[in-house]
């Protein structure tokens, strides 16, 4: 049925990106049978963007500044990290977003969560790339195994504390 909506007299509409977001998040969960946390959809969103940074970065280190495959992989990989924390705190933890003196233990428990994650990715990354794999299907394949390990060790170590902590 039609549904005529008439205009806001007061205040703003909470139908915002989050909101929208976290709609498209819970049809994913459903669709996949529950197998994943739904907050996994949108954590993966947030990579997906981060594998954006991360080729960039990598194709700027290898291919225009001539920096070694090992550098360049490992270049793109901290920038990829640091982009992913923030906008991981404000989409997929929106609402354990941390703030503060907070937000930068945070970034460091990203950090050293996502660093196994890292040398995972690095690791792979260069094996494929001595086996002829092309550098840039070396790098995707590094860090999407690196994706899953990321998404659960942070999920508990950086934004798993208490409200407190969160400051």
């Amino acid at each position: 049925l039609p549904y005529r909506m008439r205009s806001r007299q007061h205040g703003e509409s909470k139908l915002g990106a989050r909101v929208i977001a976290e709609f498209f998040m819970l049809i994913l969960y459903h669709l996949t049978g529950r197998l994943l946390p739904a907050r996994f959809f949108l954590f993966a969103a947030v990579g997906a963007v981060g594998l954006g940074a991360h080729f960039a970065a990598l194709t700027l280190a290898y291919s225009v500044m001539g920096a070694s495959f090992l550098a360049s992989q490992s270049f793109a990989t901290v920038v990829a990290m640091t982009g992913n924390f923030f906008l991981n705190n404000v989409f997929t933890y929106g609402d354990q977003r941390l703030r503060g003196s907070a937000l930068w233990r945070g970034l460091l428990t990203f950090y050293l969560a996502c660093g196994i994650g890292a040398l995972i990715n690095i690791a792979i990354a260069e094996w494929l790339y001595v086996q002829s794999v092309a550098y840039w299907a070396a790098g995707m394949s590094g860090a999407a195994v690196a994706a899953v390990w990321n998404f659960f060790t942070t999920a508990s170590l950086t934004w798993g504390g208490t409200a407190a902590r969160r400051g």
